[in-house]
């Protein structure tokens, strides 16, 4: 009888581990980081290339946005005491870095162990723009429908203050991450899902930092031009809250 129930609690036991191990998430299996000396000419890179991850001129910001795929506004991080930005060299298991959501999860583990960052989910009441289409209707071109999409963003020449959008044969999501120059997060209420090409102007924000020009025109005011406005609103996201992390990562 005891021998028998022995072998139930080892059968028990053995497929608790084997569970475990199922939906542990994946780690690096060797991880390099260092802190870059101003000036920082490379910011935000990354690159994946077989099972090496190069994560260049990241912040711990940065890089807890990439490891939880959130944007700035759906990641809510206290001041660093000190700023730095780091390269990260680190080395997955087979076949797993092409892999987007692994490797956020190898990312996860990393910043936990190195950098001892805490965090908790929680929803919040974020402030945003809301795209949405004007009275009039909206004076959108279609888009060919089979070509791929093609955007361009910036001066028509270097020495131009405004910037030209230009897109063909794209969603209104690509849209809405090139109007991301607003003081608010943009999200798209248009109900729109076709594909479009759109070639509007605007003034950037940096362009207008040392005084305004009559010719100015805001990333707010431009999308009149395609029927289109934006609306103040408050809106519930998902957040995650860093509770705490360190400045500097512990030893490679």
């Amino acid at each position: 009888m005891t021998s028998r129930c022995a072998q139930v609690v080892f059968m028990l036991t053995a497929a608790a581990g084997c569970a475990a191990a199922q939906t542990a998430e994946p780690k690096f299996e060797a991880v390099s980081i260092h802190e870059l000396e101003p000036p920082w000419r490379v910011l935000g890179k990354k690159t994946v290339s077989g099972s090496l991850v190069t994560l260049e001129g990241y912040s711990v910001s940065m890089l807890a946005g990439e490891a939880y795929d959130k944007k700035r506004y759906e990641l809510a991080i206290p001041p660093p005491k000190r700023f730095a930005y780091f390269s990260v060299e680190a080395r997955a298991p087979r076949n797993t870095a092409g892999d987007p959501k692994l490797l956020q999860a190898m990312l996860r583990n990393m910043l936990a162990e190195r950098f001892h960052l805490r965090t908790h989910r929680e929803m919040r009441n974020v402030p945003v723009y809301a795209l949405v289409v004007s009275k009039g209707g909206p004076r959108l071109k279609e888009g060919s429908g089979d070509e791929p999409c093609r955007q361009v963003s910036g001066p028509v020449i270097p020495t131009d203050r405004n910037y030209r959008i230009s897109q063909e044969n794209c969603p209104m999501e690509t849209l809405i991450r090139m109007l991301g120059d607003a003081d608010r997060p943009v999200i798209d209420k248009t109900d729109l899902k076709g594909r479009y090409d759109v070639s509007i102007f605007y003034t950037p924000n940096f362009r207008m930092t040392n005084g305004t020009e009559p010719t100015d025109i805001s990333i707010l005011d431009t999308v009149h031009q395609l029927g289109l406005q934006f609306e103040k609103r408050d809106e519930p996201m998902e957040i995650v809250v860093v509770d705490s992390y360190d400045d500097l990562p512990s030893g490679n």
